[in-house]
């Protein structure tokens, strides 16, 4: 039933500063603002779509603000004093991209919620008021794509608000309605209808012709067992569904569908047999969707039939977020995109925090920072070893998959796009798949001159159960000033059974040996090979041939043994020295890694860089020499001072090796050393410290800093 919008503004809301309106000032006894009653205004779609949203966040009667920027991904809330000024209480992190707010009671406890609606993503958040002036998200539903308006009110009298949400050029009238579960996993949880026809807010559009007469049994009823997954756990839930009357002769065939099939899916349709009321299928759900995101989902199954459908809730739990990835040894660090060096171990479309490991040679750990759901997560210029890269604020999205739900054994298209047309000698582009027995994709890619975009095939086996893929994409991007970028993202592709299973053969796979599977759960045997053929010998699998034996050359190999691909080894040789065997980084290829003057902690004269070369360190500042302090290559020779200042626990001091600084918390000195001396500093009792100064531990808590005083110096020790 198509339906239209009236008088949908909640006591809550008033979605975005309209022109000419001003603010109000004031909320008063909860039931509505300054200005024109909210129950007798009508909501037109542009005057939805400013991403703000008063409402009396505090229970203070006084209207406040939180009011989202499309382009940083931020959404700030100001609290009002009546005055019409609106002090800042905090900044929230959101997803980048048109933002649509409402804002109303969801949960019962008397303090306004937000509801952040995304157009890029399609998914409505929930934020849950902590009462101290902030919000925590605490759940997302998806939605279609074309909601340019939303109003807050209780459709259904109890006594929470429901999210109602409208699609002006394509019809939507959809309903969030809020169902308090009263547990800590779940607190709350949205399920999507279709706005009800009759209630207060909406009312129907008087159909021009009546419906057409249903042919057979339609869908009576759509029922979950469980209902609720935990999340992360890849559990399935069984679908039973129930038709009006028996299916006649030929059965009764439903279509199946699901609000978010990257999180759930199911085969796409069932068939009843004749005779027969009710079927059932089973619901697959991704242990990793949003894993980071710590939101609880709820997703709508739905099953069709004759013109009728019925739905059903299936409730997936927020996940604990995963532990820390291993990021790099060699004292990398700052904000860096999932799937790109020195996070290559995280997810595409996730931003990390990376941190130095303890010490040079120990690998440091990269903790999540924000999920770039948006327009993707971009590389930038690093400087040395501190990485800067950032949830991208511009379209496009690097990746999509055409279909993103496909049954087993069929394709799908990833087509990576670029910010920026190809440079002069084109742009790399690299897909990657979670699971390359369910989903294949080439590797590697290449944008010609001028190009903005290139599109590959997915294959996909067919399978038992549904499964999830996640494509990621590694895009070079061109930016403006010069420097040649990743942007980097994720796409899952859900991948399902048939539901009216067709057998494959061997002829149909091009096999002709060996066992393969039919695609229905069931095997096929296709025979065996003649001498000397076997069965795989010629590199395809189940297909008799010869195996050729590769050759070190051919596989660009000069060193070590290497394996033939019959059966047997290739010796490559060996390397002459100073190079070494995969000495630079590449597996059986002769090679050497020089190493910088920092790298061996020399500074000055010219020292071996371990590869048959040689490297100018600097020269040393007077009255230092090199080699002075009796370390070669090492400026010292002469004194120097280090002043060090002890501040944070009481009752402890900060002493070093060799003697000359004993310094309690609260004080400060100063001792002479000579240049191009150790000196490691500690606290009293086994304390930690954070150090900053000549000697930095990043933030870090560490017991020891231990450095080399090449010059007058002052250290600040923080004790623990």
């Amino acid at each position: 039933m198509r339906l239209h919008f009236n008088r949908l503004l909640s006591s809550f809301i008033v979605c975005g500063v309209l022109a000419g309106l001003a603010v109000p000032s004031t909320v008063r006894g909860g039931a509505g603002s300054d200005g024109p009653d909210p129950a007798r205004v009508r909501l037109h779609p542009e005057a939805a779509k400013p991403s703000t949203v008063v409402a009396d966040f505090n229970d203070d009667g006084f209207a406040d603000l939180a009011v989202a920027d499309a382009a940083e991904g931020t959404l700030a809330i100001r609290l009002g004093d009546g005055t019409r000024r609106y002090a800042p209480s905090a900044t929230l992190q959101i997803d980048a991209g048109r933002t649509i707010l409402g804002a109303g009671d969801f949960n019962g406890d008397g303090f306004a919620d937000l509801a952040v609606v995304n157009w890029q993503t399609r998914f409505v958040t929930l934020w849950m008021n902590d009462r101290a002036g902030s919000f925590q998200p605490v759940a997302a539903v998806g939605i279609p794509s074309g909601v340019d308006a939303v109003a807050v009110r209780d459709l259904d009298g109890d006594g929470l608000a429901d999210l109602v949400m409208e699609g002006g050029v394509s019809n939507l009238a959809l309903a969030l309605r809020s169902e308090w579960l009263g547990t800590p996993e779940a607190s709350i949880r949205f399920a999507l209808s279709e706005a009800p026809a009759g209630s207060a807010s909406v009312e129907p559009v008087i159909r021009s012709e009546p419906d057409a007469a249903l042919a057979g049994p339609t869908v009576a009823s759509l029922s979950l067992s469980p209902p609720t997954i935990q999340g992360g756990s890849g559990g399935t839930s069984t679908a039973t569904v129930t038709l009006s009357a028996p299916s006649p002769a030929g059965g009764t065939n439903l279509t199946l569908s699901s609000s978010i099939t990257d999180l759930a899916a199911s085969q796409p349709d069932l068939s009843i047999p004749a005779g027969a009321s009710s079927g059932s299928f089973i619901v697959g759900t991704n242990l990793k969707f949003r894993r980071y995101s710590g939101l609880a989902f709820t997703v709508t199954i739905t099953a069709s039939a004759n013109g009728s459908s019925k739905s059903a809730i299936l409730s997936v739990t927020a996940q604990p977020k995963p532990a820390d990835i291993n990021g790099d040894s060699t004292q990398r660090h700052g904000t860096v995109c999932g799937s790109v060096f020195p996070a290559r171990n995280g997810e595409g479309g996730i931003l990390y925090q990376c941190f130095d490991g303890p010490d040079f040679g120990t690998v440091g750990k990269c903790t999540f920072k924000q999920e770039c759901l948006s327009f993707g997560c971009q590389t930038k210029p690093s400087s040395n070893f501190t990485f800067v890269d950032v949830c991208a604020t511009s379209a496009p999205y690097p990746i999509t998959l055409a279909p993103s739900y496909v049954v087993g054994g069929n394709s799908s298209q990833a087509t990576a796009f670029l910010n920026q047309p190809a440079p002069a000698n084109g742009a790399d582009v690299y897909f990657f798949s979670s699971d390359y027995q369910l989903a294949n994709v080439p590797v590697f890619n290449h944008v010609e001159p001028g190009g903005t975009s290139i599109a590959t095939t997915v294959t996909t086996t067919p399978v038992a159960s549904p499964a999830f893929a996640a494509i990621t994409v590694n895009a070079e991007n061109p930016q403006p000033s010069g420097h040649v970028g990743t942007r980097a993202g994720l796409r899952w592709l859900a991948v399902v059974p048939s539901g009216t299973c067709v057998p494959t053969t061997c002829a149909a796979q091009g096999s002709n040996c060996g066992t393969i599977s039919d695609g229905c759960g069931g095997t096929l045997s296709c025979g065996t090979c003649t001498s000397p053929e076997t069965c795989g010998g010629a590199g395809t699998p189940n297909v008799c041939g010869t195996c050729a034996a590769t050759s070190c050359a051919i596989e660009g190999k000069d060193c070590g043994t290497i394996a033939d691909g019959c059966g047997g080894f290739l010796s490559c040789g060996t390397c002459t020295s100073p190079e070494t065997c995969g000495g630079a980084g590449t597996p059986n290829v002769c090679g050497c890694t020089a190493l910088s003057c920092s790298a061996q902690g020399k500074n000055c004269g010219v020292i071996s860089d371990s590869c048959g070369g040689t490297l100018a360190c600097g020269t040393c500042s007077a009255p230092q020499t090199c080699g002075g302090g009796s370390v070669p290559n090492v400026c010292g020779g002469g004194n120097a001072t280090l002043t060090v200042t002890a501040t944070g626990r009481r009752r402890e001091r900060v002493l070093s090796a060799p003697a000359g600084i004993n310094v309690a918390v609260g004080s400060s000195q100063t001792a002479t050393f000579g240049v191009g001396t150790s000196i490691t500093l500690s606290a009293t009792n086994g304390r930690d410290v954070i150090w900053s100064g000549v000697c930095s531990s990043g933030g870090q808590k560490r017991k020891t800093c231990t450095f080399v005083l090449n010059g007058n110096s002052s250290e600040t020790a923080n004790v623990q």
